[in-house]
This record gives structure tokens, C-alpha cells and sequence, in this order.
């Protein structure tokens, strides 16, 4: 490694630790966060973890950037869509960025839709459609140089658009990665989730590619009820505040500069198998488990309490039973405990997904 090279950090999700190649970044400094290393389960995915183990740093978030990330990622509209996971992931990329990065270039905001008229954006489109075409005439005079050690495939013949040799293997490597290409920047994402690329852009926070899986341009996400079409800007909410119905989908929106909002038309057929079940009788006591089927019922018996002592005890369960962590894993202590499962404690509406009637279904959920 060159000494007067800059030192980067790359921060990895579960998807970019998966999509990463034994060579790639070696001159980098690799960090995630403990909870991605927990979602690495089947036999291959370890077995490339334990490859890339002694160059990964594990590293746990701050209080401070995990919940700027949360408060950020409700005014984008992400925050129903990303998990605790993705929210470390984030905050880990913000914590580096303010110690080495330039923080001019962070936004404490999203910042403001432009708003631009119909008869403009009409314009626009024809002048972009217009250098496109212009673009492709100049692609087709473009004579190819002789001393090339690669050439077009023809159709059908790969995807790639050229020869792999061995020559041309670490640029076309370069290329399907695209990695960081300003020696400006210090610390980057990689990730392949769509929400979460969608907050680090707003963000101002830097974002490596993964072999194209990234998202163009960034979007602001509502929420539209599928019974009676009411929408809603806040995505974190569960059930719609007209009919009051768990019948709300994410849209992306756009705003026109009268201020009128645009929504994409989304009026799919709604499957109604499974909405029609035996639903059991409510009980008496604090540790009831009725089913929510309505907003208000979220505001009684202390659910929100309820559901954070389940948080805490999940959190703490996984630091016990971590074996990345710096203290280890006392196994004498802890084998006899109760095993928390590895999802995260979220509210469940009704009976949950699928179709209650199935006995599959049933059986999953140890039905009789």
C-alpha cells in the first residue's frame, strides 16, 4: 500500500459484504456494524464471512447518528421501510463521514422538491431524449483504436459488451463495481438497498455502486389508503386516518409548482384472500396478546411500552450471545437462557402476513 495514498472507509450492509470480491478494496479499511454479521446465516455467506473476517472492523454506531438517521429517514419517507440494521449502517456511514470527510457536504435536511411547471418539464424531456439520440449518432462514428486488447461482443454472445481477458480483467472489474473514483473521498456506503441508498444520497453522504444495483435519482415516498384513496404524508403510520383501515401502500410523489402533489397511479387489484377469518375473543389482563385491528388500540394496555421492554430484551440478548463482540461470549452463563428469536420486535397488524385459513399458515404459526 502507498503511504501518501488517503486511507478510505468503506461501510458494508449484508448485501454489500455478499457482492464483495476477495480482492476488492484491499487498500481500503472495511467496517459493519455487529447486527450484519447476525443476518449472515446460510452455509455459503459464512463461508465467504470468514474469508473476509480479518479484513472487516466491527463497529457499533452513536446514540447521536442513529437517531439523526430515524428523524432524517421519516421526513424522506424511508423510515417504515429500513430496519435497525440498515439505521447502524447508516449512522456508522455519518460517524466516519463527520470524523474525515467534509462536513459542508451533509444536509440536515431533505432538501426542498423543485418545483417546475408541466411546460417545462415537457422541454426538458425533449432535450434530453435529444442529446440521448445525438449521443448514440456520435457512438456509431466512433472508430474503435486497433491496439485494444478487447472488443464488442455480438448479441447474445454475454452482457458485459466486451471480451474479458487478462489484460482488461481489473478494468472491467472497475467498471461492474464502479467503486469510489474521487481520491477526494474518504468514507463511503455500500449497500444494495433501495431506501437506503435513498437516505444517504439526501444526506450528502457518499455511495459506492454494487455491479448497477443503485438507484438513479432520489425520490420523496407518501402513503396512499387502497380503500379509499386518502393520502398521507407521514409513512410511518399503520393504518389510514379516513377510514382507518391497514390498507395503506407507499407511492412516490412529486410536487408541481402550483403545489398540487402528483402520485404515480397505483390502482392495482387488491387480493382479498385471507381478509376474511375467525378472529378470537378479546381478554382481560395486562398481558393480554388481542390482535390490533385499529389505530386507538395502539394507545391502550401500554402497547408501546410493551413493545419497547421486548426491544430491549432482544437487544440484549443479542450482545449476550454476540461472538464479534470485545468481551466475548460467556457460554456457561448463557446457553440456558431464553433464545430470542432474530427478528426485531415489530407491531404486528391482525394476524400478521399470509392467508390465516391456509394450513400451511397454520402450521407455521402453530395453529389448530
Amino acid at each position: 500500500m502507498d503511504e501518501n495514498k488517503i486511507k478510505r472507509y468503506i461501510i458494508l450492509d449484508t448485501g454489500g459484504i455478499l457482492r464483495l470480491g476477495s480482492h476488492e478494496f484491499s487498500d481500503d479499511v472495511l467496517l459493519t456494524v455487529p447486527s450484519v454479521l447476525k443476518e449472515i446465516k446460510d452455509k455459503a455467506a459464512v463461508e465467504k464471512l470468514l474469508h473476509l473476517r480479518d479484513r472487516i472492523e466491527v463497529v457499533e454506531p452513536g446514540e447521536v447518528e442513529c437517531n439523526f438517521v430515524k428523524r432524517f429517514s421519516k421526513e424522506t419517507g424511508d423510515f417504515g421501510f429500513l430496519s435497525e440494521t440498515d439505521f447502524n449502517v447508516i449512522a456508522l456511514t455519518l460517524m466516519y463521514h463527520k470524523r474525515f470527510d467534509e462536513k459542508s457536504k451533509l444536509n440536515a435536511k431533505p432538501r426542498q422538491i423543485s418545483l417546475i411547471s408541466r411546460e417545462q418539464d415537457e422541454v426538458s424531456n425533449l432535450e434530453s431524449s435529444k442529446r440521448e439520440f445525438d449521443a448514440e449518432g456520435d457512438d456509431q462514428e466512433e472508430e474503435v483504436d486497433g491496439n485494444e486488447t478487447y472488443g464488442y461482443a455480438k448479441d447474445g454472445e454475454g452482457s458485459f459488451g466486451c471480451w474479458v481477458t487478462k489484460d482488461n480483467m481489473d478494468k472491467v472489474l472497475g467498471s461492474l463495481s464502479t467503486g469510489v473514483k474521487d481520491d477526494k473521498i474518504r468514507v463511503a456506503c455500500m449497500t444494495t438497498d433501495y431506501s437506503m441508498q435513498n437516505v444517504i444520497l439526501q444526506m450528502g453522504l457518499n455511495l459506492i455502486e454494487i455491479h448497477g444495483f443503485s438507484i438513479k435519482s432520489v425520490k420523496r415516498w407518501g402513503l396512499v389508503c387502497c380503500g379509499c384513496y386518502t393520502y398521507e404524508r407521514d409513512t410511518s403510520r399503520r393504518f389510514c386516518g379516513k377510514c382507518g383501515n391497514a390498507t395503506l401502500d407507499r407511492v412516490p410523489i412529486k410536487i408541481n409548482s402550483d403545489g398540487t402533489i402528483e402520485m404515480a397511479c397505483f390502482r392495482k387489484k387488491i387480493n382479498l384472500r385471507g381478509t376474511i377469518y375467525s378472529i378470537p375473543k378479546p381478554k382481560k389482563g395486562a398481558k393480554n396478546q388481542d390482535i390490533i385491528l385499529a389505530e386507538d388500540q395502539l394507545m391502550m394496555g401500554g402497547r408501546q411500552r410493551k413493545l419497547n421492554h421486548e426491544r430491549k430484551k432482544w437487544e440484549k440478548a443479542c450482545r449476550e450471545r454476540d461472538p464479534f463482540s470485545n468481551d466475548g461470549v460467556d457460554f456457561e452463563s448463557s446457553w440456558c437462557k431464553e433464545t430470542r428469536s432474530f427478528r426485531y420486535p415489530e407491531i404486528k397488524i391482525g394476524l400478521g402476513k399470509g392467508n390465516p385459513n391456509s394450513n400451511r399458515w397454520q402450521k407455521r404459526n402453530n395453529k389448530k
